[in-house]
């Protein structure tokens, strides 16, 4: 058989193989579909790639959710290339498997830190809110994919209660809002990372009031 390939689709990965130009002399009736773990054997997942589905023998294709790789029993680390090999059946056993893909996807996850460094930004006034926090870039700590940001927020008294404020669509790594803000209001706010895959921890709380320091004093005088 020739080699399989392997893709990232959305969530999932996609697994193709070309159809064997040797069936034996008996019509191939299903696959077996392999993938290595982390400690070099190969396994199954019939939950998702079983090769006796007619849809599978039809298309010689099937769709597994990339959560399985990172978890037992493949437990691939982020970034390690998902390797597969493919096995024809007729009514007389199993073929050779294919070459292993030596391309195609690789693992990968949610963002596996919590987004650090939320805080006031200077650009906040009495009737605006700026935050600034540090962002998520580096593999494997962003899941290996797309990072970007969504903001809770809490308005304390006036509802009392963490609702989503906006999501970042452009890997930004602060964010100014003036909707429904109230002059010398606290508000609380946290951040989450996310990707493809799911997102971060939350945040640690920052903690902003809508308001500046107090003006200069008039020059003091003496008695």
């Amino acid at each position: 058989m020739g080699v399989a390939s392997t893709s990232s689709v959305g969530s999932n990965v996609v697994v193709t193989w070309p159809y064997t130009t040797d069936e034996g002399g008996v019509m191939v009736s299903k696959y077996r579909i392999k993938f290595k773990t982390s400690t070099g054997t190969y396994q199954e997942t019939l939950t998702y790639c079983d090769g006796s589905d007619p849809f599978v023998i039809a298309d010689m294709s099937c769709t597994v959710p990339m959560s399985i790789f990172t978890t037992s029993p493949f437990s691939l680390s982020v970034g390690d290339l998902i390797e597969v090999v493919v096995e024809a059946y007729n009514s007389v056993g199993y073929s050779t498997p294919s070459p292993v893909n030596t391309v195609g996807a690789t693992a990968k996850t949610p963002p596996q830190v919590s987004v650090s460094n939320l805080a006031r930004g200077a650009s906040t006034t009495k009737t605006q809110i700026q935050l600034t926090w540090t962002g998520i870039s580096s593999s494997p700590q962003n899941g290996g994919d797309y990072v970007d940001y969504k903001i809770y927020w809490n308005q304390g008294a006036l509802v009392n209660s963490w609702a989503l404020l906006t999501s970042t669509t452009n890997s930004a790594t602060s964010y100014t809002t003036s909707t429904s803000i109230i002059t010398g209001h606290q508000y609380q706010f946290m951040v989450e990372a996310f990707n493809t895959f799911g997102s971060s921890p939350n945040s640690t709380v920052a903690i902003v009031y809508a308001a500046i320091s107090p003006s200069g004093l008039s020059a003091p005088t003496t008695l």
